[in-house]
Order: structure tokens, then sequence, then C-alpha cells
């Protein structure tokens, strides 16, 4: 508190016979400051102890004077919403649940024999079909975020999502619950890319992130497992330690020409970041 009236929210760094050293509350990892001893009425801590400095005489320092260094940084402990336990720009493992709609586009074939009249022999002929499924989808994800530099407002990093797994049900199928573990599944394991962190306030945030790496898709309906390689956008704004936005998942199907699968998923994301 200043004697002029003014408060300053602040950490204090040193306090020397006529200087007082701090940082910004809303800066502790920015630049150390100065503020005369003359112009400080008092110091309240967050203890509830403070420091009164109104009749302070000011004095030349000598080299003799002791300077007094404050360790209560170290001692006191800080909410957990405060600066130094930033939700918003602190790195992480994150976990997150994501209802949406997939789509499946692959090809089928089969052999069609017809009778020709004209010469009176039967002609086989192979015909190849597009196809697309659509289902509704709900994808868990884990996976860690690391965020690199000491920006206030924008921070890059990089993320690796563990393990995704998507959990695909077939609308037609009036199976339920059987579908569950009968319809199409995907599998992403170790996707890593890049993730973009914004801070637009003190815990109100954005990302955008882009993953790739490799997919399974397994299909015990019909018995097949299909390879593929999955590339993975989103975003997101978060609120604390809280994250909801909008997740996109294509795949494109490695089992080659004669039985391509792709995948596109659209999702809805809600999680937590610890």
């Amino acid at each position: 508190m200043k004697k002029d009236g003014k408060k300053i929210d602040a950490k204090v760094v040193e306090i020397t016979t006529t200087m007082i050293k701090y940082r910004s509350w809303e800066q502790q990892d920015g630049p150390i400051r100065n503020i005369a001893i003359k112009d400080v009425k008092e110091i309240i801590y967050d203890d509830g102890t403070w420091d009164n400095f109104e009749d302070h005489k000011v004095e030349e320092p000598k080299e003799t004077d002791p300077i007094r260094v404050d360790t209560r940084e170290k001692e006191v402990e800080i909410e957990a919403d405060g600066p130094e336990n930033d939700k918003v720009m602190k790195s992480g493992f994150f976990m997150e649940l994501l209802p949406g709609v997939a789509m499946r586009n692959g090809e089928e074939s089969y052999t069609v024999t017809e009778y020709d009249p004209i010469t009176g022999n039967y002609i086989t002929s192979q015909i190849t079909e597009q196809t697309r499924d659509i289902y509704g989808a709900i994808t868990l994800r884990f996976g860690s975020k690391w965020y690199f530099g000491a920006r206030e407002k924008w921070r890059p990093g990089i993320q690796a999502t563990w393990l995704r797994l998507g959990i695909y049900l077939n609308g037609d199928n009036n199976q339920f619950p059987i579908n569950i573990f009968s319809d199409p599944k995907s599998f992403s394991i170790v996707n890593v890319g890049m993730t973009n962190v914004f801070k637009f306030g003190e815990n109100v945030g954005m990302e955008a992130n882009l993953t790739s790496g490799f997919n399974i898709d397994l299909d015990l309906y019909d018995g097949e497992a299909t390879a593929g390689l999955g590339i993975t956008p989103e975003v997101k704004f978060r609120y604390k330690k809280l994250a909801f936005g909008l997740d996109y998942m294509h795949v494109f199907g490695l089992d080659g020409p004669l039985n391509p699968k792709d995948w596109n998923v659209f999702s809805f994301s809600i999680g937590a970041k610890f």
C-alpha cells in the first residue's frame, strides 16, 4: 500500500534500506521492479502479517547495512487459482470424451453373372461400388502436453496422444448393447504433433492442435482389421483445467486398392488437463 493510497498486488523479492524489489502478481516470472521505501506505507502479506514503513527514515545505504531477503515465496502456499499455478498455460496430462458422428468410405466388389441371349453364353463381370456407412461415434482420448517458453499470451508445444479409442455404432443395428462390441472400432496409438495455447484472461484460453499417427480399424462383425494413418486437427476453449471444443479425425486406409476404408469423424470434445 503506497502512501498516496494506491494498492500494488506483488510478490516481494527483496527489501533493502532504501528500496523494495518486487515482481508484479500478474507476471511472477517477469522483470523485477523497484519502489522507494519512502513512498510505501505498508506491506500486507498473504499470511496476515505486515511491515509498516509510515515512519521510516530514509538513510543512505552503507556497505555494512544488512539486507533482508523475504523468503515468504517459499513458505506461503499460493491459492490454486494464483498465477504460479496457471491452469491455461500449464503442461500436463489430459483426458477427453468426444461424442460425434463418423463416416466410413470404402469400396465393395462383387461378381455378377448374366445370360447373353445374343451369344447364348453366360457372361461374368466384376462390379465395384463406392460405399459410405454412417455411425454414431464415442471416442476416448488420453495424452500429454508440453509447452515451451515463458510468453504470457501464447506458447507453442508438443502434444502426444497416447491412446485414442473410437467406438462406432450403426443406427440400423438394433442389437444394443451387443453392437458396442460388434460394431467397428479404431485404435490410434502414440499420435504426436504440435499444440498452441493462447491466453485471453486469467483463467480463459484457447488451443489449436494438430496430431497424426498410426491407426487400426477393427471390425469384428466383418472380421476385418485395417491399418491406416490418422490426422487430427482440433480447436478448443479452456477455462482453468477444463476444455471443450471441436475435433476432426481423418484416417487414410492403408490396405491397398482392393479394400480401402477411410474414416471421417466429427466430434465435440470435453475434458480436463491435470
